[in-house]
């Protein structure tokens, strides 16, 4: 969305007040979706190996801006200065955005001296916002200008993995299990 003004008003003979303004609004969303899905198999005559994989992720983000432009200044045909203008400029932007996920995928090997599995899982969500704003001043007296800005995000985040394997080779046998878990919280 857009606006704009002008005017000119004639205060005396050969002077004339000037305004000028101008104003742009936006703002826009956007989300996504994916899922995307592995399997594999493989079989070499003696050995055994499958894995499969899944996962899903959505994202969505909103943001919206708006800045603001105006002119005031004199015109005098009457003095050698001629025209006095002060410009003025604004500007302000925020946003929010999320996403969250899940994986997960297993896998399993069978070999002629025993079996290995595993498998693993992940599971997390973050959320944001941020925002902005700057403004300046110019003018024949001298320039001005401020920004700032500030944001924070947030998230969490767990997962799980284990895996075990049983062989036996050369008269040794072997039997193995491990895991871990993770929990993990982010705020920045």
């Amino acid at each position: 969305m857009r606006a704009t003004g002008r005017a000119s008003r004639p205060v005396a003979p050969g002077v004339a007040v000037l305004a000028d303004a101008n104003a742009v609004a936006q703002a826009g969303a956007s989300a996504q979706i994916a899922a995307p899905a592995a399997a594999d198999a493989d079989w070499d005559g003696e050995n055994a190996a499958v894995a499969a994989s899944i996962s899903a992720k959505v994202t969505a983000a909103a943001g919206a801006k708006v800045a603001a432009d105006a002119v005031l200044g004199i015109d005098s045909t009457a003095t050698e200065s001629g025209t006095f203008l002060a410009d003025a400029t604004a500007e302000a932007s925020a946003g929010v955005h999320a996403e969250a996920f899940a994986e997960a995928g297993a896998e399993a090997k069978v070999a002629e001296d025993g079996v290995a599995v595993g498998f693993a899982c992940m599971a997390g969500a973050y959320v944001g916002a941020q925002a902005s704003g700057k403004a300046a001043m110019d003018n024949p007296l001298g320039d001005a200008s401020i920004a700032a800005s500030s944001g924070v995000s947030c998230g969490l985040q767990a997962g799980v993995a284990a895996s075990a394997h049983c062989t036996y080779d050369d008269h040794i046998l072997s039997v193995g299990i491990d895991g871990e878990a993770a929990l993990t919280a982010t705020l920045r």
